[in-house]
């Protein structure tokens, strides 16, 4: 596994500490529009919840990209986890079909 951060005790040349504070607002916005989405759900407006669905799934390609992750690393990686539940029949899978139908919408938007 790859170091993430510098030490403490390194000093930090401008762009890494740029680099650094962006991570941390990052992580705060993504914890921010969870809680958002939450919100917006106990009060049942629709608009609110996709509004913090979107920023979250926004902020983690983001944060990927600022940890120094490509895109089509997280894209992997997803993809991978889609398999990976409707193989092992992951409870939303065996009850409402979810994984495989996220899968084919994650392929098939990708085909157009």
């Amino acid at each position: 596994m790859s170091q993430l951060t510098i030490g403490r005790d390194e000093p930090r040349p401008p762009e890494v500490g740029r680099n650094a504070r962006a991570v941390e607002w990052l992580k705060a916005e993504s914890v921010a529009a969870v809680g958002e989405a939450l919100r917006a759900i106990a009060q049942g407006r629709e608009d609110g919840v996709l509004d913090g669905l979107a920023q979250v799934v926004v902020a983690s390609y983001l944060l990927a990209r600022r940890l120094g992750m490509p895109y089509a690393r997280l894209d992997l990686k997803v993809d991978a986890l889609l398999d990976a539940n409707v193989a092992q029949d992951h409870q939303l899978e065996h009850w409402y079909g979810d994984m495989s139908s996220l899968r084919n919408h994650r392929r098939h938007t990708r085909e157009a």
